[in-house]
């Protein structure tokens, strides 16, 4: 069993709870704004998940297009 750094499990966390507040404030908002607010979340997250898939000894590629299976 892998785990996260307490700094990136944080890190993970906050900006998801961040997100879904954002989206649950909103009522209307253009695709674009969605799409900016998604690769935001990418931006903070792939890397730590890359680096928990690189520690289980994944080969980079195999856990999908985004780094996510």
């Amino acid at each position: 069993m892998f785990l996260l750094v307490e700094n990136d499990r944080k890190t993970v966390v906050e900006k998801c709870n961040e997100t879904m507040k954002w989206l649950d404030a909103i009522q209307l908002t253009e695709k674009e704004e969605y799409e900016d607010k998604q690769k935001e979340l990418e931006k903070i997250c792939n890397p730590i998940v890359t680096k928990l898939y690189g520690a289980a000894g994944v080969p980079p590629g195999a856990a999908g297009p985004r780094g996510f299976p």
